[in-house]
């Protein structure tokens, strides 16, 4: 019982944070069509009917294995086309990396004295993980690139598998064809962006938790194993470290045959030989980067106040900030950057009604706003046409017909938790992704914002709004049946 309540609200709150992504998603999607009603909505009606569309056609008999193999050949070419047709000068952050990597490729190890890697040290675990493609590939900026695309492919197949484990069948493709057509995901493979291989690995080490955790003696052994190289990768831990174990607590509670003592070995065991795995996997991946020479410190972040004080900035909306980054970054690395950094958000909270008029502006560019990613790929390209259309009209068309698919998602993982809401429920296998979303939105309430972040949940959004899609197929065939009878 207390598990029911337990289960239920949390996907109300998965419910409501779909509502309220949904409302201001589409203001933007309105904004980006001149405040014109009429287009926005027969936009959405369209996009909308099509999916069902797709949805529907999903649940024919077609066999896995060529499901599988035709998508994945579909969203391969479209993912190389952008990346032989879309050359994305490598900038900022990435550019910092990708010379780092070259460096490590020539046994060059200066960079690791650069504020940049004495600060921000776990970004070494990318960056050597393009030295070490760079180095087979002979230096190949393109190697890079088609890993990204192969990597995109596996969250794909993450998302089919998914799906079908929690679900059903149809949701697994339906999830796996809107992924495989994300406008952001193809965008993103000329971008040498961590995401992809972080949110890979990420999603594999969570498929394969609901998958064999209950079932398997050592799968929180290679699960911890995958859960520290993708945060290598990418940072996520504490977020995703929290959702696990509530996940298991939840397993816990549940109402069935098993007894609750042996729930609870199983719960401890998982819980315990994940984090004790993760915990000594990255210190001995530390433990060899610091003999390597590649650096003196930990691979972990040196300024931990540095994403609050831009997360709690009222004037940026919790977006970056010049002023902040002259100031903060002025300042010596340690305790004197820490101590002003503590100041400036204690300041910044001290104002509880301008506090909570900042969440909402953040949440609404975080999850409102348009994607990034059109930005990031297409917006230094010396070229002045892509594809024969001059390259600020394709990233308008870009950025509307990604906010409708995005608008879409985000809607039909609304009718997704509706459905789950009001369905009678033994088990709840899903809650591990409703905990996901809950989580990584508390966190961008707090740091910083950018809308290229929302890569690492959309998967999961997307795995609800399969669900929704279904269901609203389901409900529509039953009402039909019922006419024609």
């Amino acid at each position: 019982m207390f598990n029911n309540f337990l289960s239920k609200s949390l996907i109300f709150l998965g419910l409501i944070i779909s509502f309220f992504a949904f409302i201001m998603s589409t203001e933007t999607l309105y904004y980006n069509n001149s405040n014109n009603y009429i287009v926005t909505i027969f936009q959405m009606i369209i996009a909308g009917l099509l999916l069902l569309g797709i949805t529907k056609l999903c649940s024919k008999s077609i066999k896995q294995i060529w499901f599988l193999a035709i998508l994945l050949l579909v969203a391969f070419a479209i993912r190389l086309i952008w990346v032989l047709n879309v050359d994305t000068p490598i900038t900022s952050d990435f550019l910092v990396m990708y010379n780092a990597a070259m460096d490590i490729t020539n046994r060059v190890y200066d960079f690791s004295s650069s504020p940049y890697f004495t600060t921000w040290t776990y970004q070494l675990g990318f960056t050597f993980y393009q030295a070490v493609i760079l180095f087979v590939f002979n230096h190949s900026v393109f190697a890079l690139k088609i890993f990204n695309i192969l990597f995109s492919l596996g969250i794909i197949v993450c998302i089919y598998f998914t799906g079908k484990q929690l679900f059903n069948e149809t949701v697994g493709r339906i999830g796996a064809i809107l992924y495989a057509l994300y406008i952001p995901n193809i965008l993103y493979t000329s971008v040498l962006t961590n995401q992809h291989i972080a949110t890979f690995i990420f999603y594999l080490s969570f498929y394969l938790l609901i998958k064999n955790s209950r079932t398997s003696r050592i799968a929180w052994l290679y699960i911890g194993i995958m859960l520290a190289l993708a945060n290598l990768m990418r940072p996520l831990a504490p977020v995703v470290i929290i959702a696990i174990i509530i996940y298991f607590v939840l397993y816990i509670l549940t109402k069935n045959q098993i007894s609750v003592k042996e729930k609870s070995l199983c719960a401890a065991k998982n819980i315990i030989g994940i984090l004790a795995t993760f915990i000594l996997v990255g210190k001995l991946i530390s433990a060899a980067f610091i003999a390597g020479g590649l650096t003196d410190y930990p691979l972990e972040n040196r300024d931990p106040y540095w994403k609050f004080v831009l997360g709690f900035n009222h004037e940026t909306n919790g977006g970056y900030s010049v002023s902040d980054a002259e100031l903060i970054m002025s300042l010596p690395l340690g305790e004197e950057r820490d101590e002003i950094s503590k100041q400036i958000i204690m300041e910044r909270l001290e104002d509880k009604s301008q506090l909570s008029r900042l969440f909402v502006n953040k949440f609404g560019a975080m999850w409102g706003g348009n994607d990034a990613s059109i930005y990031w790929s297409l917006g230094e390209v010396d070229s002045n046409t892509i594809f024969n259309i001059d390259r600020h009209e394709l990233m308008n068309l870009l950025n509307k017909t990604d906010q409708v698919v995005y608008v879409l998602i985000i809607f039909f993982s609304l009718i997704g938790f509706v459905f789950l809401l009001i369905e009678k429920q033994k088990e709840y296998p899903y809650s591990l992704y409703i905990l996901l979303i809950v989580g990584y939105i508390l966190v961008h309430l707090l740091i910083e914002i950018q809308t290229r972040y929302r890569y690492f949940i959309i998967p999961a959004f997307i795995l609800f709004a399969g669900y929704g899609l279904v269901k609203t197929i389901d409900l529509f065939s039953k009402r039909n049946s019922k006419y024609i009878h």
